[in-house]
């Protein structure tokens, strides 16, 4: 995108003061005001939306490229017929419409290349300049094709101005569309969708109480499997004491692992005395 709109737009920086000149009758003064506006429109829009949000990024890409591309249709009409002021104002619109998008070229540019932004910053400006380059030397060879050398009359630069501008025209419809598929969303396309975790359904509290019952079941049966001692014939007393300590830490132990702590402290007070 940066790269055709570049190479689109560099003809009135070019050849627009030396055809300005040839058809209007005005001053190298005048025309390299009429130059400068652009770099004011660029400035200007600059400031204006340089407080936008993120969110605004793929809007401000589409409107900045659009103005652009709208411009270069105004010099194809402005510079071989005039007025001249109309000239200048279309050179203010190519220079804002790089102002309102180019920031947010970069920033979008950046995020979508995660790993290696500090390379892409580094292109991006590079990449204007290759264009810059190569679109001089191509509206050069449209110029010199069309007669710019050999133009004697005002007739004869027109048909210059228009083959000129007329070139410039593919290559801003290659950057709309590349900028079509710079403001596309490609992360949201790319990320997969998580499943909605499906909803659980609520027990009654019937069907809680009958839960816990059966938890409680199964912590008996457990328990009531671990193999008894054998009560010593001195201290029958405190062989009961120590086989029911035994019992209450089997039963805490084996509920803990399905119920909250108060619910096993419960079930410990409700064992019997005499096992």
């Amino acid at each position: 995108m940066i790269l055709s709109m570049s190479m689109a737009t560099i003809a009135v920086t070019a050849f627009g003061p030396l055809l300005v000149t040839a058809l209007h009758g005005v001053s190298a003064l005048t025309a390299g005001y009429i130059v400068a506006s652009s770099s004011i429109g660029w400035t200007t829009m600059a400031v204006l939306v340089s407080g936008s949000p993120e969110r605004f990024d793929q809007l401000m890409i589409a409107l900045g490229m659009t103005v652009v591309t709208l411009s270069i249709l105004g010099f194809l009409h402005a510079v071989p017929s005039g007025p001249v002021w109309l000239i200048a104002v279309f050179a203010g619109m190519e220079g804002a419409g790089f102002g309102m998008a180019w920031t947010f070229i970069l920033r979008r540019t950046i995020a979508l290349a995660d790993a290696d932004a500090q390379r892409v910053s580094g292109a991006i400006p590079t990449t204007q300049r290759l264009g810059y380059a190569l679109g001089a030397a191509y509206v050069g060879i449209v110029a010199n094709a069309s007669g710019l050398l050999s133009m004697e009359t005002a007739a004869d630069a027109a048909t210059v101005a228009r083959w000129v501008f007329v070139s410039c025209v593919p290559f801003a419809a290659i950057g709309l569309i590349a900028m079509s598929a710079l403001v596309r969303d490609w992360k949201a396309k790319s990320r997969p969708q998580s499943k909605q975790p499906e909803p659980q359904t609520r027990l009654s509290p019937f069907h809680q109480r009958q839960k816990l019952r059966q938890k409680e079941l199964k912590c008996w049966k457990r328990s009531s499997s671990l193999p008894r001692m054998t009560a010593p014939t001195s201290d029958f007393r405190s062989f009961r004491q120590e086989q029911r300590i035994l019992h209450i830490d089997a039963k805490i132990s084996n509920s803990v692992l399905d119920l909250e702590w108060p619910r096993s402290i419960w079930m410990a007070r409700r064992l019997p005395v005499d096992l």
